[in-house]
């Protein structure tokens, strides 16, 4: 045998010992995994996201060398999902009629190769699916200005439907544009709890307003509760004569209780009828994030978007379309 082919040979013998390692660490992961399910077992919903994204991002920075970042995460993604199924039944709705395929992909690149994924063509039966349980997750697109019948406003919380509520857990894609047919394509994802911080957040809130309230008030409003300056789409409400429906996303992480949330409404006054705490989701991983080599820092200011999953909310002021 030649030196060159010896040498090969035990490069890969050596590769065979570390994969045995990572199997032999999966193992040992896992037996930690059945400590938490049995600790969780009186939990109905088991998925936290803000922890997904906390072991994600310490994953992106302590990461180095050449093995691309990306596929980190992809590996990371499919070993958490993997592990929630482990825990109990977990399983996806995507809003995906003929022409939204790649928001099935979004869904796919985020929970997993093997996950039960079912099809909807309603955004709605998406959210009774999540709410009923009969889905831990639902993947649905992200709030346009022109849409004629948006799904946010089904998860403000009414006397009918205050009991089974979903929220906005995550954004995505999370890691690069993924496998998603079709370009620029984003979606939001709910699950019937809240997410916990990840420590990069931002929240989604939902407002009601009378009509006469316009979009400059409400970021003077959001401005004055030192809420950051939102990202805000509005809708004229079908059901209610005369008022109007605010989608926000701010940076950062707010509670019901939060006090910034009471001098929001203490802002708006009387114009505001209503103001829901919609969600949160951990931010997605940037450029800078992503690039090659070890961490980079990045040079956009704390909880500014990334032009690459930035939502783009376009200005909507009263008389836009009703849902």
């Amino acid at each position: 045998m030649s030196p060159r082919r010896a040498t090969l040979a035990d490069l890969r013998r050596r590769i065979d010992r570390i994969d045995a390692t990572i199997q032999a660490l999966l193992i040992r992961r896992t037996a930690v995994v059945e400590k938490v399910r049995d600790l969780k077992k009186n939990e109905r919903v088991k998925i936290r996201p803000g922890r997904e994204a906390e072991i994600i991002y310490r994953l992106i920075r302590r990461h180095k060398g050449p093995f691309p970042k990306l596929e980190l995460v992809r590996i990371w993604r499919e070993l958490i999902v993997a592990t929630l199924r482990f825990e109990g039944p977990f399983s996806v709705a995507v809003f995906a009629p003929h022409g939204h395929e790649g928001i099935w992909d979004l869904a796919r690149d985020q929970y997993g190769s093997f996950t039960p994924i079912s099809r909807h063509d309603g955004a709605r039966a998406v959210i009774r699916a999540v709410t009923a349980h009969r889905a831990a997750v639902g993947v649905l697109p992200l709030p346009a200005a022109d849409e004629d019948e948006p799904w946010w406003p089904d998860l403000v919380p009414t006397p009918r439907n205050n009991r089974a509520r979903a929220w906005i857990i995550a954004r995505l894609p999370f890691a690069g544009g993924g496998n998603a047919r079709g370009p620029g394509i984003g979606a939001f994802a709910i699950a019937p709890v809240m997410p916990d911080p990840s420590g990069r957040d931002h929240a989604c809130l939902g407002l009601a307003t009378d009509g006469g309230t316009g979009r400059n008030a409400v970021e003077r409003a959001f401005k004055r509760a030192r809420l950051g300056r939102p990202d805000l789409i509005g809708v004229e409400d079908s059901q209610v004569p005369g008022v109007f429906l605010w989608f926000a996303d701010i940076p950062g992480y707010v509670r019901e209780d939060d006090p910034r949330l009471a001098a929001l409404k203490a802002a708006l006054g009387d114009s505001l009828k209503r103001a829901t705490v919609l969600g949160a989701y951990a931010e997605p991983l940037g450029s800078a994030d992503l690039a090659p080599g070890g961490a980079r820092r990045s040079n956009k200011r704390p909880g500014t978007k990334d032009a690459a999953w930035s939502l783009g909310f376009g200005a909507h002021a009263p008389g836009a379309k009703r849902r």
